[in-house]
Order: C-alpha cells, then structure tokens, then sequence
C-alpha cells in the first residue's frame, strides 16, 4: 500500500512538473536559433517591378559592390515571379497573383540570369532572399488550373477569393495535405536549385503556423536559412522565423517630435516586446511600413531631421534594420505604383550607421539597457553591451539645444568618444553631460584616449 502512494504522489508530481512546462506563456519561452549573419544582417530590399534603369537580373558587378560598400549584408528582391493577367490590378498587377511559384518573370530575364546574379553577390559574401507569396495564386496560374480541388471553395462550390479587396487572387487550402506538400516543395526547389539564402514570407498569417513549423524543419535538412515573417505573429517566432515584423519607428519618431508622446515612449514599446514575444525574438526595424502595394496617399514621408533620428534608432536598437530601394534619397515615395528608376544613392549616414553596426559587437548582439537622464521628455539614452564592447547613444527629440546629464555606472568607461565627430566625453561622479543639438544624436564608445586624433 506504501509503493502504490508513494508512487501515486511521483505520478502527481510529474504532472504537475509536465503542466508547468507547457503552460509556459510565449514570451517565457525561447525564440528559434538564427545563424550568426541572421542576427548580424542589414537588408536592402529591391522591388524588380519597379527597375526601369536595370530591368532585368544582370546587375552590373560595381552595383552589387556598392551594396556590399554601404555596409548592406542581405538583397531582398520582391516580386521576381510571373503576375496573372486575369482580373489584374492596375497596369502592374499585385504582387500577391503569383501565376508561377517556380517561375521569373520574363520580364527580368532568365533562370541563367538569375542564378549568375546569385553567384555574383555570393562572391561578395553578400545573401540574397526573395519573397515568398505562399497562400495566394492568380486565377490563370497553372496550378489552379491543374488542382482546381486545392483552393478554397464556397458553400456552392466555387472557388473564391479570400477577400473583397484581394479579388484577383484564389487562396490555397493548407487544411489539406497537397497543397502544403506543393508549397514545401517550391521552397525546397528555391533554395536547393536557385541557391538563394531564404525567404521573406508575404502575408504569412494567412497561412497556419503548423505549415510553417513543418516547411522551416524541411528547409533546414538542405542548410541554414533566414525565413522572414510579414507578420507580427508570437507564435511565428517559435519553430518557423528567424524575424517578423515590429512597430514603425517612422511613426514613433513623428509622434515624439510632434508631442504627442514622450521620449520615454521607445523604452514602453521595447518593454512590450518583451511581454508579447519569446524570450530572444528578432524584430525587423524599417522606418517605413509599406510593401509595394502601398498607396502614395497611405504614405507618410518624414522630414530630413526626423528620418535622421529614426535611421540611429534603426541601426542601434535591437533588431534588423531593413532599408527599401530608394529610401537613401528621401523620394522612395515617388509615384510607388508605377516604374521607377533604381539607384544606390549614396547616403552618408547609412552608410556611417551600417559600417558601424558591422563592427560593433554590441550593436549586433548587445543587451539593451535604457539609461537615465535629465531631460527624458525629450532626450532617450541608452546603452548596447556585449561581452568585450559597449556602446552609447543619445538622441534628442526636441527642438530645442539640451544639456544632458546621463547617469552611468561607476565601472563604465571614463572617456567617451562621438563616433561622428570624434569629440571626446569625460565621465564624473558616475554620470555624463552630453550637449545635443536641437532633432539631433550622439553614439559614444569608450576610448582611452583623451583627444581626438
């Protein structure tokens, strides 16, 4: 009678212990592993449709290495497949009506063309992902037409489109098997044949998570990827994506200069990621939300000051800064739904924020640390620290000159130097005086020297 109680209450406790484990909260839990060029990379995203200048796949060579030269790590190339021509948006179409998910657009060249493209960038050491429209085929897409049965159908039977706003694409059924074994296999057959690095996944909420887990374990059996969620989805970050998308710094940054909200308001947003995401979670950091569908009417274009604050907190927060085609001069907004020319403009400070983060432990793979200060209205300071590296930024977002008093501690370095301007900063009594001209920043390393050179 003994053994059977004792045993009874080893059998309690394992469930106890088993119901412990699983029903941890997702932000108890830990995010996916991501390869070290995951976590370390910075995306320049191309949209194809739009090249009027390079119009096919054969980049010239000095423009792959002006990518490479302005600090970029991973092309992201929108849209390279085929667009169905039934029931077609506007003179382009969306890039959702995928009408091959194995095929190029011809458009843009060939299956030869692009395979030298991938080489190419390769040999820069530069990775190249492409989008990846999993739910959707267009109405004349070649599989809908030979699997009519794998789509979603109507109570009478007809195939329907998933909304009143998508009316030009047909939308898979992934409650059945077929249609996820298909999807799986054009993913395979992109990365294995075509040799690209892996996927950013358009509208991937679509699209049930449990796919996704199965797809990312097969994916991994050919080598390492960076998978991509255009979602903001928790659960996304478990098994499947490497990263998914987060809050908008652009609006952030506009809402704190206006006044709206206070400098301390970047600190709250990152203290909600913590809450809502798994433990470690990589969040894509663009300035602009906006994929290639978006209205110029929906868009909002910051001013010169505010896209400079926005691009420091883009490069030094946690996270992977993405930069759109023609961002770098301020007129990516221009006439978004027709052609336009792509340039790799140069822009000084991309290009200083890029290199900087690609040297900078601390900004790659650092813990975040919010610091206090004087004026934290208007002024938001923080450290990133990694093992052997450490860094400083101060941004102030108010239109006015301020003398900022920052508390550090007592064991962080004494001397300081503005990676700008290499102006040197002398730490007392555990805190930092820091003068920040009006909309403007400072990113401070320690030195140990006690002038600039």
């Amino acid at each position: 009678m003994q053994n059977r109680k004792l045993h009874f209450a080893v059998l309690i406790i394992l469930l106890l212990f088993l119901y412990g484990c699983t029903s941890k909260k997702i932000n108890e839990l830990p995010a996916r592993y991501s390869e070290d060029w995951v976590k370390k990379g910075i995306i320049y995203q191309v949209d194809h449709r739009a090249l009027l200048k390079y119009k096919t796949f054969d980049f010239p060579e000095n423009f792959l290495k002006d990518i490479k030269k302005s600090g970029y790590t991973i092309i992201s190339l929108s849209t390279i497949h085929p667009i169905g021509e039934l029931n077609k948006k506007g003179k382009l179409g969306s890039s959702y009506a995928i009408k091959d998910h194995y095929g190029i657009n011809p458009e843009f060249g060939t299956v030869d063309d692009f395979k030298s493209l991938v080489t190419t960038a390769h040999k820069l050491e530069l990775k190249i992902i492409i989008n990846l429209v999993a739910n959707f085929a267009s109405w004349d897409s070649q599989i809908l037409m030979e699997h009519p049965e794998w789509f979603v159908h109507n109570d009478d039977g007809a195939i329907v489109s998933p909304s009143a706003e998508l009316y030009d694409v047909a939308q898979f059924d992934f409650n059945q098997h077929e249609p996820r074994k298909y999807m799986i296999s054009v993913m395979k057959y992109w990365i294995r044949e075509m040799d690209i690095d892996g996927f950013i996944c358009t509208a991937s909420e679509w699209t049930p998570v449990e796919f996704w887990n199965i797809a990312r374990k097969e994916l991994e059996k050919i080598r390492p990827v960076i998978m991509i969620s255009e979602s903001d989805s928790p659960e996304h970050r478990l098994k499947a994506f490497d990263i998914g998308y987060s809050w908008n710094i652009g609006d952030l940054v506009m809402d704190i200069v206006d006044g709206k909200i206070n400098a301390i308001a970047i600190d709250d947003f990152l203290n909600a990621e913590k809450q809502k995401y798994p433990i470690g979670s990589l969040h894509l950091r663009p300035i602009y939300k906006t994929d290639i569908n978006t209205k110029p009417e929906e868009f909002k274009l910051l001013s010169r000051q505010n896209e400079k604050l926005a691009r420091v907190l883009q490069f030094t927060l946690p996270g992977i800064p993405l930069i759109y085609r023609n961002e770098e001069i301020n007129s990516y907004v221009n006439d978004l739904s027709e052609q336009r020319k792509l340039e790799l403009s140069k822009s000084a400070l991309i290009e200083l924020l890029s290199q900087l983060r690609n040297t900078r432990t601390a900004l790659q793979e650092g813990r975040f640390f919010n610091l206090q200060n004087s004026d934290s209205a208007s002024v938001f300071s923080f450290f990133r620290i990694s093992d052997e590296d450490t860094v400083l930024v101060a941004i102030n977002f108010s239109e006015i000159k301020k003398e900022t008093k920052i508390q550090i501690q007592s064991n962080n370095s004494i001397l300081w130097k503005d990676v700008a301007s290499d102006k040197i900063f002398h730490a007392r009594n555990n805190s930092l005086i820091i003068s920040l001209l009006p909309l403007d920043y400072a990113i401070l390393v320690p030195t140990t020297k006690d002038k600039a050179k």
